[in-house]
């Protein structure tokens, strides 16, 4: 069981809380979300917050940006959202963003690409693909260094942050320097171990995962495809250096691990950190334990770039 008596209380409290009321639907989750606009403009502490919207076929996607006042132009980091692929927006990551842009001095580029069930596989992955030609086509702009772009997110977003790296590689598209994979959905098909392990109990449940699959992409047949299973992808190769970070109960911690040896297994040189004593997204929380993996994935991004710790 986790050891930090805060994270055990909150894996009780989702238990205790589903067991009076059922598992909240995706409906639910986003009648929960934060309503009204969401803040702009300089936010305090050296951090300012823009909005833009990027062309995506069929359309445009917003991407809630937040960039340092140093002068010259900053590296910059992708940042996709967690949510099952069905629920979340790029304002969940405001506190993350600015912490990244503020403590390694880049720009964060939150994409808010289009969610499932309206929008299935592999929509999400094109999205953050289009989001990531965009930022390095509008890079001067943007007061951005085209030749130092990241991409990264937390949980079904490290996934398609993954699968949008695979793409770029692929088609030989903008290619990021580095990729920073927090906690993330790398496997549709729920077949690690400790997706049956740490399935129940521990905060984020297999079965939850598995719904959120089943909207995500209906078609079982085709969830081990390399872009919506990167664990599944036959060459690794020619990808960018990595930080891989897993919880230690954690549904998805082998997939995450599994991903990591693999990459290192084609030449990939990656980092991998299991977050021992938490569960998925405690180690977003302000938690001493918290803050150390937090400084930990904005020290990876520094090693990125090549910038000095701030």
């Amino acid at each position: 069981m986790p050891r930090y008596p805060s994270v055990l209380l909150a894996c009780l409290a989702i238990q205790f809380r589903e067991w009076r009321q059922g598992r909240p639907t995706i409906e639910a989750r986003r009648a929960d979300a934060p309503s009204g606009p969401a803040p702009l403009g300089d936010l305090g502490d050296g951090i300012v917050v823009s909005e833009h919207t990027v062309p995506v076929d069929g359309g445009t996607v917003g991407v809630r940006i937040h960039s340092g006042i140093a002068p010259g132009p900053q590296p910059a980091h992708l940042l996709m959202h967690g949510g099952s692929f069905c629920y979340g927006a790029p304002r969940d990551l405001d506190d993350v963003a600015a912490r990244y842009a503020r403590t390694v001095g880049c720009t964060v580029v939150a994409v808010e690409y289009r969610l499932a069930p309206e929008h299935p596989y592999p929509t999400a992955v094109e999205d953050a693909y289009a989001a990531l030609c965009w930022t390095v086509a509008h890079a001067e702009e943007l007061g951005v260094d085209a030749t130092r772009v990241s991409i990264g997110g937390l949980s079904a977003g490290g996934g398609i942050a993954a699968a949008a790296t695979l793409m770029a590689r692929d088609r030989e598209g903008p290619r990021p320097i580095f990729q920073l994979l927090e906690i993330p959905v790398l496997d549709l098909t729920g077949s690690s171990p400790s997706h049956k392990r740490y399935g129940r109990g521990y905060l984020l449940t297999r079965a939850e995962l598995l719904d959120a699959y089943e909207l995500y992409l209906p078609d079982a047949g085709r969830r081990p495809e390399p872009y919506a299973s990167p664990l599944f992808a036959r060459d690794l190769a020619g990808l960018p250096p990595t930080t891989v970070i897993t919880a230690q109960f954690d549904p998805l911690r082998d997939e995450g691990e599994e991903y990591a040896r693999r990459l290192a297994a084609a030449g990939v040189p990656t980092q991998h950190v299991r977050a021992r004593g938490h569960v998925h997204s405690s180690t977003y929380t302000a938690m001493r334990s918290a803050r150390h993996y937090q400084r930990l994935a904005a020290d990876a991004l520094r090693r990125a770039y090549g910038t000095a710790a701030g």
